[in-house]
């Protein structure tokens, strides 16, 4: 439920409504003057959304470690849902021009959001064992882009019907944005009362207090990756091409728009379309990841991945990127599925807050420097050959995050990986007893 809730910030803020509003409306035709260039909306918003998530990363460690100390993982998922609500339910007083106003509340609203969906993804090695995450995981996405896709067609019928409102429709784009922060409050009281802590609280060092115990526990859980190379691997492989997967999310609706000429009502249809593909796509992987090597699976979708960029670099019609959009859908949650359950199989669960808390911090570094490079080569690139192709050339650098990910999966030996989780599970336990 809580994929439920959260998935429609990530539709129609991150990656269709807000985003194409910010870049279009928000931040004055010709752009803005910042860092001694007159930077356009389009780079301006990778700007932002990098920005957010270093702030998350910066963040993340410390709530994982927080979280096994004090065993508070509900708390601080409670703290950062709401703060994600209120920051997002704010949008609406966004208007024409307000950059500065837009760009900091979506800043606050996704450091909530990617915190929160961090400590979320901490509860799934306490909710069954092993061999059940990958189903679990994956029908978790394909929930959560089926609520995605709930909330942007009630986008779309607001945006289209501006009369309900009795006004124009730059306020119906700024109802329905506020509305995301009622969704994602409404949809995620079930998780919030529903769930309980199993984790339990860990006295500190001597001497500690929790946020110096957090910084110290970040520097422990780099030492001990060291038990864990299969693990260790496996999260560098999934940071590096998971930034890739979140950048093309982030910046495909502010291309379509700005490139493709898609209207605000076009690019919400094409983005519905690709909800329910990705729903549909994450609910197969379910069925797959009980027949399929996991590992298997996810060579195929980065694959898929490579493909589709070098396409997005050729695209010139809205009818490709139509077919485009399905592709990308289709792989698109189990990518992000199978990534998550193959980690939680090879985290040992009595550490699992610390462990999802240095991803969390891994994943959005990875990310926030995909998204930089990303703006920096649309600057240098719209700069030496026009916008046109300063944006092409810009989705075409992400490709390079697929393909590190995928010679980095490669030597990945999943079940050795297990067994290493396994006997360090066994330790901890051993010397908590002790």
């Amino acid at each position: 439920m809580y994929d439920f809730a959260n998935s429609a910030f990530t539709t129609t803020i991150t990656t269709v409504v807000f985003s194409a509003y910010y870049a279009k409306a928000v931040v004055p035709e010709g752009g803005v003057q910042l860092l001694g260039m007159k930077l356009p909306g389009v780079t301006l918003w990778g700007l932002a959304y990098a920005t957010s998530l270093a702030i998350a990363a910066a963040l993340a460690p410390i709530v994982g470690a927080i979280c096994d100390f004090s065993a508070a993982k509900k708390k601080s998922l409670t703290f950062f849902w709401l703060l994600g609500c209120v920051s997002t339910a704010a949008l609406f007083f966004v208007r024409p021009g307000d950059w500065v106003l837009g760009t900091v509340l979506y800043i606050v609203g996704n450091v909530a959001f990617e915190s929160s969906v961090s400590l979320n993804g901490a509860f799934l090695p306490e909710l069954a064992p092993p061999e059940k995450l990958d189903i679990i995981s994956s029908v978790g996405w394909g929930i959560g882009y089926f609520g995605g896709g709930l909330c942007l067609l009630a986008n779309l019928l607001m945006i289209q019907n501006p009369e309900w409102f009795g006004a124009d429709k730059t306020f119906a784009v700024r109802v329905s944005l506020g509305s995301v922060g009622l969704w994602w409050l409404l949809f995620g009281l079930p998780c919030i009362l529903g769930v309980r802590e199993r984790a339990v609280a860990r006295p500190l060092p001597p001497g500690q207090n929790l946020v110096a115990a957090g910084l110290g526990k970040v520097l422990s859980t780099l030492r001990s990756m060291k038990r864990f190379r299969t693990l260790a691997v496996l999260t560098i492989s999934v940071l590096i091409f998971s930034a890739g997967v979140n950048t093309v999310l982030a910046m495909s609706g502010p291309f379509a728009q700005d490139r493709l000429k898609f209207t605000e009502d076009q690019l919400i249809k094409c983005f519905l379309m690709i909800q329910v593909v990705a729903a549909a796509g994450a609910l197969l992987t379910a069925w797959i990841a009980t027949r399929v090597p996991t590992k298997v699976s996810l060579y195929v979708m980065l694959g898929v991945w490579l493909a589709a960029l070098v396409w997005a670099f050729l695209i010139r019609s809205q009818g490709e990127f139509w077919i485009l959009g399905a592709v990308i859908g289709f792989v698109m949650g189990g990518t992000q599925s199978l990534s998550r359950g193959l980690q939680a199989q090879m985290t040992p669960p009595t550490a699992a807050g610390e462990f999802f808390g240095f991803y969390g911090v891994t994943q959005k570094l990875a990310a926030a420097t995909a998204s930089y490079i990303y703006a920096l080569t649309a600057m240098i690139g719209t700069k030496m050959f026009g916008a046109n192709w300063g944006i092409r050339i810009a989705i075409l650098s992400i490709a390079i995050f697929f393909i590190i990910g995928l010679i980095l999966l490669y030597p990945v030996d999943v079940a050795r990986g297990r067994r290493e989780s396994a006997d360090e599970e066994a330790r901890l336990q051993a010397a908590k007893a002790a």
